[in-house]
């Protein structure tokens, strides 16, 4: 059934999932849909949550979103889950602590399936962050799996980075070394009532410290305490994203922040497009050939791998 935008744009909830569901099939229908939307898309301010697991990030999420229905704001999560090695959709295991904020006016709650991605954002995550964004939803929090170097891609999909962590999970700030922390611009210690959350603070902020090179202009990031569950620290959290993004948008970076969006999304689908191109020039026949040299040791890998792209078509000379 054909998505309508009238219902899309007016707020339909059942049209809103349809929507996101076909962006989920990945089909033709989808890329006409996007193309559609992509006039409105661009004003909502995107935030990435990351951190390591037990963290407490889906439980501040849900303090933060409450805050804001509270608000009247048109807020919008995709938690994005591990892959169910069944179904190949989301686990949902973070979704269920949204319970109740789902069914409330101005809130959209969906899991997404990393479906595999290296950077732990799939094409489908990219797609539904535009749909949102294009429908009015302001901010639209990403969710990641975890924390790590895998994390990095949030930080072009996301205008605001923030980055959770806990004490009491072995060595917290082994996290913050991870490569992480170069990509955020809040910290946030949750979890502030356990022992050892002041001195995880202070490790994050000498590590800020250690890492910050003067530069005009720069957002000097804050390293935060918050308790989610009673929502110590949550308002002095959604003061410093909006600073953030008020930060962004008075220094030109938010611009520069969307045309790396785009430029990325588009290097990954032209990619994805020659990929799928590729068996055509490539056929199983050869790559089996080629593959047999190199197991009697005929062939070196490069140069396999060298033979099967001189199958590719060459470029046409460039006429004098």
């Amino acid at each position: 059934m054909a998505i309508s935008l009238t219902e899309l744009r007016t707020g339909n909830p059942r049209a809103l999932a349809r929507a996101i569901s076909q962006v989920e099939r990945q089909d033709a229908a989808a890329e006409t849909l996007l193309a559609e939307l992509w006039p409105w898309a661009g004003k909502g301010q995107i935030i990435g949550i990351t951190g390591p697991p037990g963290s407490g990030k889906s439980t501040l999420l849900r303090a933060l979103i409450s805050r804001l229905h509270t608000a009247k704001h048109k807020v919008a999560l995709l938690a994005v889950d591990p892959t169910s090695p069944v179904t190949g959709g989301a686990l949902l295991g973070d979704r269920i602590r949204m319970t109740g904020l789902e069914s409330a006016a101005h809130v959209y709650v969906r899991s997404l399936a990393t479906r595999g991605a290296r950077g732990a954002l799939s094409d489908v995550t990219w797609d539904a962050v535009t749909v949102l964004d294009a429908l009015g939803f302001d901010p639209v929090f990403v969710e990641t799996v975890g924390a790590g170097q895998n994390e990095h891609e949030i930080r072009t999909l996301a205008h605001t980075t923030v980055l959770v962590d806990a004490p009491g999970q072995g060595d917290s700030i082994q996290t913050l070394k991870a490569g992480i922390l170069e990509i955020c611009d809040i910290v946030v210690i949750n979890k502030e009532d356990r022992p050892g959350s002041q001195r995880a603070a202070q490790q994050a902020k000498q590590m800020l410290q250690l890492g910050a090179a003067p530069v005009a202009d720069a957002w000097q990031v804050p390293v935060l305490t918050t308790d989610a569950l009673s929502g110590s620290g949550v308002s002095i959290l959604w003061e410093r994203i909006r600073a953030h993004f008020t930060h962004v948008n008075d220094t030109g970076q938010r611009q520069a922040q969307d045309e790396a969006r785009a430029a990325q999304r588009v290097d990954r689908l032209v990619q994805q497009g020659w990929a799928q191109l590729l068996p055509q020039f490539i056929t199983p026949d050869l790559r089996a050939q080629a593959l047999a040299q190199v197991h009697r040791q005929q062939l070196d890998p490069h140069s396999a791998a060298r033979s099967l792209l001189q199958q590719l078509p060459q470029p046409p000379a460039l006429s004098k």
